[in-house]
């Protein structure tokens, strides 16, 4: 305990030059340190209104306040005053009744391509307008011309084109039925004050393009022309097979488009061409294409026999869910019509 006593002292007389020494050079560094600047004097604190001046003063301004975009006038025609298009929240919503000067501002609009025609978009506005127009109590004598024009324009999309040939479809269904037959248009009946050598013209015309837009293969538009065709012939009427031909003939192409072939497909059905069944056949079994597939099986049901029952049984066992319904559809009318020869 004596000898712990006799350490300690000599301990602190080693360490406490030491702490001496350090407390030194910590006021020596404190004395000679570089003086921070003082801040700068900011006033009293700015308003709220005024801090936002001067940060708005300092912000460049939005890109878009520069840009061209900021100057561009709609693609969209501008309305005339009192046109429907100035309030017009849906071309549903036009009326049955408008004026010339009220269908100018329309006409224009589905003449010319938009940007907005490559979406779907623009797809439903410019349908929903071609609906209202053929929706008029007094159905426009130059309507048809307004529909072929577009049909024609090569400019116009494609979906654009093949809505103008459905639309064109209608009217001549329109203009073909007696007054007391037409199609009721909302409130209104519709009438043609046209005379009667106008209203076969139009016909005539209509059924021209319906022709011409057969050869357009490479999209939908030969199977919307010849569905067109089909039902404006009705189920039995086809005067030297022309419809069947076309039907059969775009079956067979391979290189017609899978919307085109499918429409095809459907109308070799409902006209019983028998001569297409075994490209029904070979299209149902093995086509890459799923939905021209189904499209095949819906023909064979309305075209096939018992010999395409065991082929129908094949591909149900496939187990494909997709497939099912038009398998299922097919096989009950093939038995429904063997059961009732």
């Amino acid at each position: 305990m004596a000898a712990a006593s006799r350490r300690a002292p000599s301990l602190m007389k080693k360490i406490f030059p030491t702490i001496i020494a350090a407390s030194l050079l910590i006021l020596i560094l404190f004395l000679t340190r570089t003086p921070h600047p003082a801040p700068p004097n900011l006033g009293a604190p700015a308003s709220l209104p005024a801090l936002e001046t001067r940060i708005n003063a300092q912000v460049e301004a939005p890109p878009a306040l520069r840009s061209p975009l900021s100057t561009l006038h709609s693609p969209f025609p501008a309305p005339v005053l009192h046109s429907p298009l100035s309030t017009l929240h849906s071309p549903r919503s036009l009326s049955k009744t408008l004026t010339p000067d009220e269908l100018k501002p329309l006409y224009t609009f589905l003449s010319v391509k938009h940007d907005e025609d490559d979406h779907q978009l623009g797809h439903a506005l410019k349908s929903d307008v071609m609906d209202a127009l053929c929706a008029q109590a007094t159905l426009p004598i130059d309507l048809t011309k307004l529909l072929i024009q577009v049909y024609h324009d090569p400019t116009q999309n494609a979906v654009i084109r093949d809505y103008a040939l459905q639309h064109l479809a209608t009217l001549h269904q329109t203009l073909g039925a007696p007054p007391s037959r037409r199609p009721p248009r909302g409130t209104l009946e519709q009438s043609l004050p046209w005379p009667a050598a106008e209203i076969e013209s139009q016909r005539a015309r209509i059924t021209t393009v319906l022709d011409e837009a057969l050869a357009e293969t490479d999209s939908s538009i030969a199977g919307t022309a010849l569905l067109s065709l089909h039902h404006l012939a009705g189920p039995a009427a086809d005067p030297g097979a022309y419809i069947s031909d076309a039907a059969l003939k775009l079956v067979q192409d391979p290189n017609a488009s899978p919307l085109a072939r499918i429409t095809a497909l459907q109308i070799c059905g409902e006209r019983q061409i028998k001569d297409a069944l075994p490209l029904l056949t070979q299209t149902a079994s093995a086509s890459p294409d799923l939905s021209t597939r189904i499209s095949a099986i819906g023909a064979l049901g309305q075209l096939g026999g018992r010999a395409e029952i065991p082929l129908l049984e094949k591909i149900a066992a496939e187990n494909n869910p997709r497939l099912k319904p038009a398998l299922v559809l097919a096989l009950h009318r093939v038995e429904q019509r063997l059961a009732n020869p």
